[in-house]
């Protein structure tokens, strides 16, 4: 079944390969097709760049810029978007070793959330042109200490003793919780915070249970800035609440771990991972909400049918299935070597970020209309 996962998830990639070498025929000889650039292969990031060219693509990628790495994976030709209700999406990867790479043209990003209007041009930079500034989130995220995050943190968990609605999965006991261990990581810039488990004994041989959560406020500085990169006034305010937002996710989790212990003893299935992800992420905006009001609209959203979530859920089902299999076998001794090694495999597929839903900002989302009092 692992085999069938990855069959699955080729069926994707090989559709878009294909798309990307039918590009190469009709364009390898002629590059300077306008083009929009995507950081993820679907075609789907909230964060985009415009390039006058594939050639000025593939010269600015892996760029830094506004605080973001520009690492495309994807693209599609802006004249797609006058003719297609879905524009063909083609793999950077399918033509970035083939074609041949020219003069860079200078580019610049777009807004992240498809301002109206086209580009009047693009000045050409001249050596003597100064580096655009540091952005607000970014130099927040710079002189972002665990002394700050943690009186976010004491802050939010004063204000989640008020709310009283019942949230699915919610253990109010993560506040506080004496097995959770926080601090942050400034080294990882993708991403917005992490919570792992470790099972151990006491003296006595009970079990015992230690959480390990992480704050990564260069991720969130990047996600900030490339969300309100023409919005600079309200990225100090977004940075403390997308903060505050991913302290709430991973409380959840804290919260999660913690009932499933009491349950079981032990950390949870690597299957449940799913669901607990999906869980999380709707129980933390129930949390946001039942702190700033009904109608205040969390920094993501969570979208189980895009095409994203639509082919990673597929291919969780798949390496579920066949994990239970094996655990049968395991449980019943008849499990051979080859097989535990597989086993072992599937397990961290199935707890790996990149197996997990994804989900993308929220275009509704308004720092302005939001206020973190930690007075």
């Amino acid at each position: 079944m692992k085999t069938l996962r990855k069959l699955l998830a080729g069926m994707v990639l090989i559709t878009l390969t294909a798309f990307g070498l039918t590009a190469l025929t009709s364009s390898s000889s002629n590059t300077v097709v306008p083009v929009v650039a995507f950081l993820n292969h679907t075609c789907s990031s909230d964060v985009y760049m415009e390039h006058e060219s594939i050639q000025a693509m593939l010269e600015f990628n892996g760029t830094t810029r506004d605080g973001i790495v520009w690492d495309f994976e994807s693209y599609h030709h802006i004249e797609d978007l006058q003719t297609q209700l879905y524009p063909v999406c083609y793999l950077v990867s399918a033509i970035e070793e083939v074609v041949v790479r020219g003069t860079p043209w200078p580019a610049r990003p777009s807004d992240p959330y498809g301002a109206q209007g086209g580009r009047t041009g693009t000045p050409t930079p001249t050596p003597q042109e100064p580096e655009p500034p540091t952005p607000p989130a970014q130099l927040q995220a710079d002189n972002f200490t665990e002394e700050k995050s943690n009186d976010l943190r004491e802050c939010l968990e004063e204000d989640l003793g008020d709310v009283s609605e019942e949230i699915e999965g919610w253990n109010s006991d993560a506040i506080g919780a004496t097995e959770a261990e926080w601090g942050i990581n400034k080294n990882v810039a993708r991403g917005f915070g992490y919570t792992g488990v470790d099972i151990g004994e006491d003296n006595n041989g009970n079990p015992t249970l230690s959480i390990g959560v992480f704050i990564y406020p260069q991720g969130i500085a990047n996600a900030v800035a490339a969300m309100f990169v023409e919005q600079r006034d309200v990225q100090v305010a977004a940075f403390e609440q997308l903060t505050q937002f991913t302290q709430a996710h991973e409380l959840f989790h804290v919260g999660q771990l913690k009932t499933i212990f009491e349950e079981t003893g032990a950390r949870p299935k690597p299957y449940q991972y799913w669901d607990l992800e999906v869980q999380a992420h709707n129980g933390s905006t129930s949390l946001w909400q039942g702190i700033h009001g009904d109608n205040a609209e969390p920094p993501s959203t969570l979208n189980l049918g895009s095409q994203v979530n639509f082919w990673r859920k597929a291919a969780y089902d798949l390496d579920t299935a066949r994990y239970k299999e094996l655990e049968v076998k395991k449980e019943n001794g008849t499990i051979t070597s080859d097989e535990e090694t597989e086993m072992d495999e599937l397990e961290a597929t199935l707890k790996d970020p990149s197996s997990l839903p994804e989900a993308n900002a929220n275009r509704d989302w308004d720092p302005d209309a939001i206020d973190i009092d930690c007075e």
